[in-house]
């Protein structure tokens, strides 16, 4: 019996003859619909510069990006983040808070680039919002000052290209804004 499991063994082999595996050319095997709609990076500090820029842009069109979580809270991609210049600001009111206070017309204010201690040399400030895509760009705001004066400041959205200049909403273009488009109909 010793011998029937001598040959037996002999006829063994440690290296088993490893067919590759073939995977089924199958929808249900593949992630690439699932995943059309992701952005990926090879690195994490890649991503972080992709967040941080803002938003990013395709054909002069934006694009929201925002890191994956599981579950997306409600708000996802419903906010964006970009520079904002306001113009026109009396010089007497070159304040942080003033400037602060005036970012809040569009958004949640993250950063204001203002020196107090040093002489303005642009006819704006910088001031970096969070701000919510459903509602429109603002192009203006009457300001009331004190004893009876008022100014207008204007707003100018760094790196936003295209947008419907009649409802001032970065979904689609004057020729397809729903609000021309009624009153054609009409």
């Amino acid at each position: 019996m010793s011998s029937a499991m001598d040959k037996a063994m002999k006829t063994m082999s440690l290296e088993e003859e490893d067919e590759p595996f073939v995977m089924p050319d199958l929808p249900q095997y593949r992630s690439g619909e699932l995943n059309v709609l992701c952005l990926i990076g090879r690195y994490e500090h890649d991503l972080l510069e992709v967040l941080d820029k803002g938003f990013q842009s395709y054909d002069q069109w934006w694009l929201v990006t925002d890191r994956w979580s599981e579950p997306p809270p409600p708000d996802s991609l419903q906010f964006v983040t970009f520079w904002v210049q306001i113009r026109n600001i009396p010089i007497n009111y070159y304040t942080k808070e003033t400037i602060t206070l005036l970012g809040k017309l569009i958004g949640q204010v993250l950063e204001v680039v203002v020196d107090p201690t040093r002489s303005q040399n642009k006819d704006f400030v910088r001031v970096k919002v969070r701000f919510d895509v459903s509602k429109p760009l603002r192009k203006s705001k009457i300001i009331n000052l004190p004893k009876e004066l008022s100014t207008t400041v204007y707003f100018f959205y760094e790196r936003v290209q295209k947008r419907c200049y009649n409802c001032q909403r970065l979904t689609h273009v004057d020729e397809d804004c729903p609000l021309i488009l009624k009153i054609r109909e009409d």
